[in-house]
């Protein structure tokens, strides 16, 4: 049976497609898909170095100490990794220094500074936790108004 597919529909990410006639879209493998897979960096995203120069922290000292840091300035030096500019208001900056694990090596950063993936940069600004902003932005840890410097 040959079918045309008369809608796509983008939410959040993931493409269903509905068959003709229908505003109900089809099972995910029916539409071509299996699984929704975690968003990953982007092809030619730039790679940290281990060789970073330290700040006063590192994104895993960050981490590990973040119970500590709530509501304290700090200072991390690393690579912009992802750049996302002007949502909600604020350009969004993904950092990481070569440090940690898988959920703990990458540090978002909100400012009104801009920089380039692959640029690295010194951020300073204020740690916090558990930060929901609505929308699907939900943040364990998260410097919020940082001061970006391009180095």
């Amino acid at each position: 049976m040959k079918r045309n597919i008369v809608a796509i529909v983008a939410v959040a990410g993931i493409v269903v497609a509905c068959a003709p006639g229908s505003q109900t879209p089809a099972s995910p493998a029916a539409a071509g898909t299996s699984q929704v897979k975690p968003a990953q960096p982007a092809q030619g995203a730039a790679t940290p170095s281990a060789g970073i120069k330290k700040a006063d922290q590192t994104v895993a000292e960050i981490y590990a100490g973040q119970n500590g840091l709530l509501g304290t300035v700090v200072k991390v030096r690393g690579k912009v990794v992802k750049f996302s500019a002007q949502i909600m208001g604020k350009n969004w900056v993904h950092l990481q220094d070569g440090t940690g694990a898988a959920g703990t090596n990458d540090l978002t950063v909100t400012t009104a500074d801009s920089a380039k993936v692959g640029d690295t940069v010194l951020v300073t600004g204020k740690i916090t936790l558990k930060k929901d902003f609505g929308m699907g932005y939900k943040y364990d840890l998260i410097i919020e108004d940082g001061k970006i410097k391009v180095e």
